[in-house]
């Protein structure tokens, strides 16, 4: 939809400096603030190199829905990911003092989870899609500049076809005029049909909204997700588009039929189900319907997704945790398991050994919050500390008896040695000749 481009020529109008971030760079937290928040900070200087504190710059960070929040490393100490990406735009934004664009494909996906702030911090411009008109003059313009002959009918084809996107119609347009004076219709029939993807927000209102099985059959086949997330969003959903007990039991009908066809392709490995699952989730539902809504719904976010989303860091601590408990008791991962929850009532029983388990395991606060809460995670914790304070701590007085104890066995007579040099049963035996009840060596067995 060309929405870089808009930005690009914001600034070329207005005469601002650009300072862009795009996919391929590192736009983790410290990248995001130490390159965009800098320049949205602080000003900057003309071409000519004088400082000019009127100019403005403008912040483009492009695909901005593209932040997954991981930690990628190169093996070394540099993070080449954008994990708390969007708690820097958050900050920038509430900082800048220069223009700042978040170019997003899917707008939900940058301002769900940690980005909700960004949707009150911001202003939304959505870029729709050209109506086929308008793309067809657009072409006719660029024809007649460009010199080729091309007619109405061959034109409409070409703006039909891209879907709303004029980029996509130009260059088709150029692709077909290369070499060649004259365009006509049987041209265009060399172009491929052009894909695009689908936002699942838009499959969902295709499946209860639709005017057609085929159109909904078309919509899931170009949407770019598995079914087993599809399926989700589709259950999700079902009762908030389909309100007569009627299309309600017929609807989940088919989607129950195509969650036994899923759990076939996680059982057998076999993906050529998942054709029979997405036609019965996508096309069985759209025939359950038996009443045209006029109403404009909103689809819903997966309340399970949501619920994995917010339990991801307990769900971490739960898997270190098990980790560490097969490592130390050398078990399996169902036996670890096991343990954990045995684990849990030693530590509450026993504060002692509570103690000695954290410092043998290494266990962090949050496995042990994990465990037994946080009350008795700060008690196993202060007592930790103040064994370890005792450990380093060494009594004065007893050091002070030690050193006269050895300065007194320094001066006199060792109470081992012999009163009488002369007594052969004193004396200790010689080597080679050991005692009668003594082994001489790793191979004398005998006795």
């Amino acid at each position: 939809m060309g929405k870089t481009s808009c930005a690009l020529a914001l600034a070329e109008e207005m005469g601002w400096i650009v300072v862009e971030l795009n996919a391929s760079d590192a736009r983790n937290y410290s990248a995001i603030k130490s390159i965009a928040e800098r320049g949205a900070v602080f000003h900057g200087f003309s071409s000519d190199g004088s400082f000019d504190p009127a100019r403005k710059k403008l912040i483009i960070l492009d695909e901005a829905d593209s932040l997954y929040e991981r930690a990628i490393s190169d093996g070394g100490q540099e993070d080449f990911g954008d994990s708390g990406g969007k708690r820097a735009i958050v900050e920038l934004l509430q900082r800048t003092r220069q223009p700042v664009v978040l170019i997003v494909n899917d707008l939900y996906e940058l301002t769900k989870g940690r980005g909700g702030a960004i949707r009150n911090l911001t202003e939304t411009i959505r870029f729709r899609a050209v109506h086929a008109k308008t793309i067809h003059t657009r072409l006719r313009e660029i024809a007649r500049a460009e010199g080729v002959d091309i007619d109405d009918q061959t034109l409409d084809t070409l703006a039909t076809r891209c879907r709303g996107d004029v980029r996509a119609a130009i260059n088709d347009l150029q692709s077909l005029s290369l070499g060649a004076v004259r365009v006509g219709a049987t041209d265009v029939e060399s172009v491929g049909a052009r894909d695009q993807t689908v936002e699942m927000r838009q499959a969902i209102k295709e499946i209860f909204r639709g005017s057609s099985a085929w159109k909904v059959r078309q919509t899931l086949s170009s949407l770019q997700e598995t079914p087993d997330n599809t399926i989700l969003w589709v259950d999700e959903n079902l009762p908030l588009f389909y309100r007569s007990p009627e299309e309600l039991v017929a609807a989940l009908r088919f989607l129950t039929r195509a969650d036994v066809f899923l759990g076939r392709v996680r059982r057998r490995q076999y993906y050529g189900l998942w054709s029979y699952a997405t036609d019965l989730m996508g096309v069985g539902v759209f025939s359950a319907h038996t009443r045209n809504y006029r109403d404009n719904v909103s689809p819903a976010f997966p309340q399970y997704l949501l619920r994995m989303g917010q339990s991801r860091e307990q769900r971490r601590v739960r898997d270190s945790l098990r980790g560490k408990v097969r490592s130390y008791s050398h078990c399996s991962d169902p036996q670890a398991q096991e343990l954990v929850r045995d684990l849990t009532q030693l530590l509450q029983a026993d504060r002692q050994l509570a103690v000695a388990l954290t410092e043998r395991m290494a266990l962090e606060e949050s496995e042990l919050i994990y465990l037994v809460g946080d009350e008795i995670t700060g008690r196993i914790l202060r007592d930790s500390e103040q064994d370890e304070v005792e450990d380093s701590l060494v009594s004065p007085s007893a050091s002070d008896e030690e050193s006269e104890d050895t300065h007194a066995k320094g001066t006199s007579a060792a109470p081992d040695e012999p009163e009488n040099p002369t007594d052969d049963s004193a004396r200790p035996a010689p080597p080679g000749k050991p005692d009668d009840c003594s082994q001489a060596s790793l191979f004398d067995f005998g006795g």
